[in-house]
């Protein structure tokens, strides 16, 4: 136990280490006062039940709760419309029922129940969504190992070599999927080409975030459209994605209404993509810009173009005078 216990925290040492660095807590979101940590902006706050901008019931958050504890685990599900995301995780919880047989043990019994309290806190209460809690995966990884290591020892001779089949077979697959992820990076690595170069042809928003960072001023706000990762923008930025709550366009039903509230948050620039994914809209609740009647209304009046490529533009929000 202690070995497995060893490597899967080596092994997620790098993320808390890194948690630490960027936000001053190495388990953030959780035990922020312990820390002082970088202030949790989700839909809820840790403690009150606050979200930003208003308030919700215990109700509500009960209601949240049950929700995100039937689907969380079952977004890791292997199905027709697998991921690479979604592919992360699943042997732990597989294996997981395994460590009923060895409950007895005081370390196995205290590792369940440091993963569920993890789970409950981190996962339910705080995010709602597992692939951002690498470290509940570190805890399983302990469990999930142990529990490899003591069937693989059984006296029944069939159990063993299914098992270590299983094993072969896992780590046969991760493999073949770490290569699949990491392919463009090795060739890349073995070849002449600039980083530029690289990521102009492998990452779809960095011709418009090389805009931003050679463009536009130093304290330039960005409001994301559409846009879920802002790595390479050099400038403050703020996503719309629809689960945050700081900027939510339903609630403004005008243009004037949606620049005052840009104008609140300090947004400078918009960085957009043309086209959202239906998976995006339908799925997510992002916007259609282009074809959104609020957006449209509010692009002609207050929004001046300064770039434009194949999937994404960079605007000016033009505020009256």
């Amino acid at each position: 136990m202690a070995l497995y216990t060893a490597i899967a925290l080596g092994l997620a040492l790098p993320w808390y280490a890194r948690a630490w660095w960027e936000a001053g807590n190495p388990v953030w979101p959780v035990a922020n006062a312990l820390f002082d940590g970088l202030a949790y902006k989700g839909a809820y706050s840790v403690s009150s039940g606050a979200i930003v901008g208003g308030t919700v019931g215990f109700g509500e958050r009960a209601q949240d709760l049950l929700n995100a504890t039937a689907t969380s685990l079952w977004q890791w599900a292997w199905n027709e419309k697998l991921g690479w995301q979604k592919a992360t995780g699943i042997y732990y919880v597989a294996l997981l029922p395994g460590i009923v047989a060895y409950w007895r043990r005081p370390r196995v019994r205290w590792l369940a129940l440091a993963c569920l309290l993890y789970y409950l806190l981190a996962v339910l209460y705080v995010d709602g969504n597992p692939r951002y809690n690498l470290a509940l995966f570190a805890l399983f990884s302990a469990l999930a190992g142990f529990v490899v290591e003591q069937l693989s020892r059984q006296s029944t001779r069939f159990l063993r070599l299914l098992v270590k089949a299983a094993f072969v077979v896992t780590v046969v697959g991760n493999l073949a999927q770490g290569y699949a992820l990491s392919f463009q990076g090795v060739q890349y690595a073995l070849s002449q080409q600039t980083a530029d170069g690289f990521l102009l042809e492998n990452e779809a928003n960095f011709q418009a975030f090389r805009f931003v960072d050679k463009h536009l001023p130093p304290e330039a706000k960005v409001l994301l459209q559409g846009i879920v990762k802002g790595y390479y923008c050099e400038r403050v930025y703020l996503w719309d994605h629809p689960y945050q709550m700081l900027l939510q366009y339903g609630d403004y039903k005008t243009s004037e209404q949606l620049l005052a509230r840009l104008g609140e948050l300090g947004i400078t620039h918009i960085a957009r993509m043309i086209y959202i994914p239906p998976g995006r809209t339908e799925g997510v609740g992002y916007p259609q810009y282009f074809a959104d009647p609020l957006h449209e209304d509010f692009r002609k009046k207050y929004l001046k173009l300064l770039h434009r490529d194949n999937g994404y533009v960079v605007f000016e929000v033009v505020y009256p005078s």
